[in-house]
């Protein structure tokens, strides 16, 4: 009678380890029993300091790797709301992956399309282990829940690069008018004058005058875009001020932020 009741309790207390064992813990559970840690997702687990990447960056790792390996299925819109739950295994695997909720906008249904659970499975079936929860320091089972928006992240990343390609393009073009450092002719505006004097060839038959000019100082001191923009009145004349510009020198780049940028410059040019 004694050893049949011994049995009975030890096969209880074996089948109740086993129970606790088993058990999937919460997020509820969590809050309520300070000694469970929940379990914890790395995106990189080297240690390095890493760029954050500009189109999930402020989100939580799983969800980022999540949304960077989604395979979007061709019959899917090209955005998908979902909570998903699953749980966290002890060795740090995933099981029990089931979508709680998937919308889409402007969408006539919700039925969940089959081709997006199957994409759903490979993705969660394909993540890399995770840290998992513990209790008093020992490894168990938690059913975790994320919530995130699915979309074509390759598709997102090359926009994003095509519009900051624009964009650097856009800014990489622009001429300034008003910069911190002008540009400047080698050795200074006294030095630049010299220069012009110096190398001014003054077409026969012409009388003295002046002309003013507007041109764009390049970033490397070339000239671009050279234009008059008040006429000596004679052709002759200007046609020569244009040729003393494209046979300058290169200037000294102006100066915006402590970079160099295209400026636009206007100089006078005396004939006598």
């Amino acid at each position: 009678m004694k050893r049949t009741l011994l049995l009975f309790l030890t096969c209880l207390a074996v089948m109740t380890i086993k129970a606790q064992d088993e058990k999937i813990y919460t997020s509820d559970d969590a809050a309520k029993d300070k000694s469970i840690t929940p379990p914890v997702f790395e995106l990189y687990s080297d240690g390095l300091l890493h760029a954050k990447d500009p189109v999930v960056g402020n989100l939580p790792d799983e969800v980022q790797w999540l949304v960077m390996n989604y395979r979007k299925p061709t019959d899917v819109p090209s955005s998908v709301s979902v909570k998903i739950s699953y749980v966290v295994e002890k060795n740090g695997k995933l099981s029990n992956i089931k979508i709680n909720e998937y919308d889409l906008k402007n969408a006539s249904t919700t039925t969940i399309p089959s081709s997006f659970k199957t994409e759903i499975q490979r993705l969660f079936g394909t993540m890399k282990k995770w840290t998992p929860a513990k209790k008093q320091g020992r490894a168990i089972r938690f059913r975790n829940e994320s919530s995130m928006h699915l979309f074509d992240y390759n598709k997102a990343s090359k926009e994003r690069d095509d519009y900051n390609k624009a964009l650097d393009k856009e800014v990489e073009s622009k001429v300034y008018e008003i910069v911190d450092v002008d540009p400047s002719f080698p050795g200074g505006r006294d030095a630049m004058y010299e220069w012009i004097q110096k190398n001014q060839k003054k077409p026969e038959g012409t009388q003295s005058g002046r002309c003013f000019l507007l041109f764009v100082v390049e970033k490397d001191g070339s000239f671009s875009e050279i234009n008059v923009a008040r006429s000596s009145g004679d052709e002759k004349l200007d046609e020569e001020a244009i040729r003393l510009i494209k046979t300058m020198p290169r200037w000294t780049p102006g100066k915006l932020n402590g970079e160099k940028v295209r400026c636009r410059y206007s100089l006078r040019i005396s004939f006598k």
